[in-house]
C-alpha cells in the first residue's frame, strides 16, 4: 500500500491464539499515516481517498503480525468498519467483500 492510515488493535495469533497487537493498513479517509484506534473519527481534507459518509463503509485493511508467545509471523486481511465516519470494527477478512472487483479499497455497505 503507497499513502495510508494504521489503526491500532489485536488479533489472535492463527497458531497459539495469543492477542497480539495489529497495525492494520487501510486506505480511507485522509491517507497521511495518521493512527487511529477503534471509536475514532476519520478524518478527512489531505490526500483524502473516498469521502465522508454517514452511511456504513468496510475498508480493505492488511497487517503484518508477529507473535511473541509462539513466534508465529504472518500477514492478514482485515476489514475495517467505518460507520458515521468513525472507526467502529476491525475484524479478520472473511472474503466475502471483493475489493478488486469493486475498483477501490473501500465498499460502502449501506447507506443511512
Amino acid at each position: 500500500m503507497s499513502a495510508y492510515n494504521i489503526v491500532h488493535t489485536t488479533a489472535a495469533c492463527s497458531r497459539c491464539g495469543t492477542a497480539v497487537p495489529a497495525s492494520v493498513q487501510f486506505k480511507f479517509g485522509d491517507t497521511s499515516q495518521c493512527n487511529y484506534a477503534v471509536g475514532d473519527a476519520v478524518r478527512w481534507g489531505g490526500n483524502d481517498n473516498g469521502k465522508p459518509t454517514s452511511g456504513l463503509v468496510a475498508v480493505d485493511g492488511v497487517a503484518a503480525l508477529s507473535c511473541g508467545a509462539c513466534g508465529k509471523a504472518e500477514e492478514r486481511d482485515f476489514y475495517v468498519w467505518i460507520d458515521n465516519n468513525k472507526i467502529v470494527r476491525v475484524a479478520e477478512s472473511d472474503g466475502t467483500i471483493d475489493f478488486i472487483r469493486e475498483g477501490k479499497t473501500y465498499v460502502t455497505v449501506r447507506e443511512h
